[in-house]
């Protein structure tokens, strides 16, 4: 088509008539205008607009045109002047005059250098008004997208904590250290898809005597056990939300209290003598 001027008088009826195109599985493309074609957004977008405006723009001159003031011989106080032919009667002519054309016996409308100025501020207000309203949806659809990657990035890294516990097994009494990857805490992160990123760890101990501050024990490798897979074992291993990984630092029996090094080619069994210890954790 043409022009979209040809298609429709009003948006109402723009629209409908887009509608009953795309109800069969076909688009509309103005050859004349460009940015008219229903086959992209955003030439729906345009139409459904600049209808708008167009609609807009004929009120407002219907409007003017309408205004109190605008009779017929008189000029209104900003409006147009209206213009009228006297009858041949009223001019005094005896004979009837021939029939001229029905346009030059319509009054008249002059427009005012001022019409101009108001129809096109009201469009330009209108239009200002449209772009303020996709600017700010743009806005908020900018945010919305991307605020989950900039809440992962600040709220996702690990979080390890480490934790104490004591247990027995077999006659024997376990010291224990717990390695937590802790999770998303926050119910908005969590509802946006935040979640804590595993993280692959390995540990180590030393042993110092209490008091004198003696190195017993330096840098001995700890065997990690996964708290989801007790068959899980190695000396690093990922730590995820959930339950911990695990690994035993000092056994202690009726007869003596041991700690062992599971490093590679460095494996050792210390004994420690009876007394006070302090135990320094390095994770990584």
């Amino acid at each position: 088509m043409l022009s979209v001027t040809r298609l429709a008088r009003s948006t109402r009826d723009l629209l409908n008539t887009l509608a009953a195109i795309t109800a069969k599985k076909a688009g509309f493309k103005s050859i004349g205008d460009t940015w008219a074609d229903t086959t992209t957004s955003h030439g729906r977008l345009m139409l459904t607009v600049l209808g708008g405006l167009a609609e807009f723009e004929r009120d407002l001159i219907r409007a003017h045109r309408r205004r109190p003031g605008a009779g017929r011989g008189a000029r209104a106080e900003n409006g147009p002047t209206v213009q009228a032919h006297r009858s041949p009667k009223a001019r005094g002519d005896q004979a009837p005059q021939p029939r001229r054309d029905a346009c030059r016996r319509r009054p008249q409308l002059r427009r005012q250098p001022g019409d101009d100025f108001e129809v096109r501020g009201g469009v330009i207000e209108l239009l200002n008004f449209a772009i303020a309203v996709v600017a700010l949806v743009v806005a908020i659809v900018a945010v919305v997208i991307a605020v989950p990657p900039f809440a992962q990035m600040i709220h996702g890294p690990p979080k390890v904590r480490l934790a104490f516990d004591v247990s027995t097994e077999q006659g024997a009494t376990l010291l224990l250290c717990a390695i937590h990857n802790l999770p998303v805490n926050s119910w908005f992160l969590r509802k946006i898809g935040v979640t804590r990123t595993p993280t692959e760890v390995f540990a180590s101990f030393d042993i110092r005597e209490h008091g004198t501050n003696k190195i017993i024990v330096n840098s001995f490798r700890a065997r990690l056990t996964d708290g989801r897979n007790p068959d899980a074992m190695g000396l690093t291993l990922v730590a995820r939300p959930g339950p911990p990984l695990v690994f035993l630092v000092v056994e202690q029996s009726d007869r003596e209290a041991t700690a062992i090094n599971y490093a590679p080619m460095q494996c050792a069994k210390v004994a420690l003598a009876p007394g006070e210890y302090f135990a320094d954790i390095k994770v990584a």
